[in-house]
């Protein structure tokens, strides 16, 4: 079965297609307060064509509304329903059906698939921990849905921080913080706070840095926050750098409203006692393979060192595979997200390394129109034909649902060799 990606706009007008309810989709050509009029789409000649249907505007202005037609203007190709939020204009697109609602194609989507996700199962590889650092992502891989953000990471202010986890065994012992980042300007800093004191390491404005700062958390500290700040700034805007990394596959790009710029690579605070367990992202559904880097803390931070450049002696690190008896992937009832586990039996993480971890997965469950679904269409379709009509159709249903049956056991799961279950199907 191929693979193809789709969002879930496209593969509901698919669907609807295929239960015969795709009565017609366009761009408003104009629109007032309770009207939509589209000249290149409604071109029907019955004024009671759509009367009764749903007109549900996806993307543009009025995005999200769903109203019931009340009539239709055969000769000026206007739909009249009840008030819509925002009145449409020329971005906004539109569909229309008769037969199902909006929440119901969504539903059928959702419910098929997570009854056929055994029909594809792609590749997944996440680059997300240091060994024995304290900060989650400090490799700034995972990014939310806006793609604004780096998961476990806060921009406020002139702040992007995060809490230390863990806390409670680092209060009484010295804790090292260390970034890695990449500036011109002397004004970005790390900064490690307790609540009570503040350790600061200001960059020297001269491209590479590897700043560093110590702190022994007070008796009654309830928070050890790191943060990367600009010392005379008061806002801060982020965005993904998938160009400029040492560790990759990823930096933050960090703007002070002022122009100064820093791209922080990597933020690691070293546990005072050896870390053995990384709660991996839910998306796995098996692991094979763990890698860890071959190399420890970053070199060499020559003042002319280019970001990128082909002197970058951080620039290419390489990796090397643990066998599978130095690690394990669990997950159960306790913590039902997966765990990477290293066996200290056979393996005892350095400092600082990153871990890369190989794996399948299966598409997640959108949760809007823009979300992208990497998978085979036709079994989502027909189990959604079937759901649809289960109960209207019998026999439509029936035959949606043979035709699902069909495609599911010709479907064949290839697993790659030590191959561990941690979220299954």
């Amino acid at each position: 079965m191929a693979i193809e990606s789709v969002t879930r706009r496209t593969l509901r007008s698919v669907i609807a297609d295929a239960v015969g309810d795709l009565v017609v989709e366009g761009t408003a050509t104009a629109g007032t307060s309770t009207t939509l009029t589209d000249t290149s789409n409604l071109l029907f000649t019955d004024d009671n064509a759509l009367v009764g249907a749903w007109a549900y505007i996806h993307t543009g202005t009025g995005s999200g509304n769903e109203r019931a037609i009340s009539a239709f203007s055969s000769s000026s190709d206007r739909i009249t329903s009840l008030a819509w939020s925002s009145t449409p204009d020329t971005t906004s697109q539109y569909e229309i059906h008769r037969k199902f609602r909006i929440r119901q194609y969504n539903r059928a989507i959702d419910q098929a698939l997570r009854r056929s996700r055994w029909a594809w199962l792609t590749n997944k590889e996440d680059t997300s921990f240091l060994t024995n650092s304290n900060l989650l992502n400090p490799l700034f891989t995972n990014w939310n849905t806006a793609g604004t953000t780096a998961d476990n990471w806060t921009n406020s202010g002139a702040n992007y921080s995060q809490s230390v986890v863990n806390r409670a065994n680092n209060i009484g012992k010295a804790i090292t913080i260390q970034a890695v980042v990449y500036s011109t300007a002397t004004t970005f800093r790390l900064q490690v706070t307790d609540g009570t004191t503040t350790v600061n390491d200001a960059h020297d404005g001269s491209g590479w840095n590897l700043l560093s700062v110590q702190i022994t958390p007070a008796n009654n500290t309830t928070a050890l926050t790191v943060r990367i700040n600009h010392s005379t700034g008061s806002s801060l805007a982020q965005a993904r750098e998938s160009s400029i990394h040492v560790r990759g596959p990823y930096s933050v790009r960090l703007t002070e409203s002022g122009g100064d710029v820093c791209y922080v690579d990597s933020v690691f605070a070293p546990d005072s006692f050896t870390v053995y367990d990384y709660p991996m992202s839910s998306d796995f559904h098996t692991v094979n393979l763990v890698e860890i880097e071959d190399g420890g803390l970053m070199s060499q931070f020559s003042s002319g060192q280019q970001v990128g450049g082909s002197g970058d002696a951080v620039s290419n690190r390489g990796k090397y595979p643990l066998v599978s008896r130095q690690w394990r992937a669990t997950a159960g009832h306790v913590n039902p997200d997966p765990v990477l586990h290293f066996d200290s039996n056979f393996y005892r993480p350095s400092s600082n390394r990153a871990i890369t971890i190989h794996g399948l997965t299966t598409p997640s469950i959108p949760t809007a129109d823009t979300d992208v679904i990497a998978a085979n269409i036709d079994p989502i379709v027909e189990y959604a034909v079937y759901w649809l009509n289960r109960f209207s159709d019998q026999t439509t249903a029936a035959v949606a649902l043979n035709r699902w049956r069909e495609a599911r056991d010709d479907t064949r799961i290839s697993y790659p060799g030590n191959s561990v279950i941690v979220n299954p199907l």
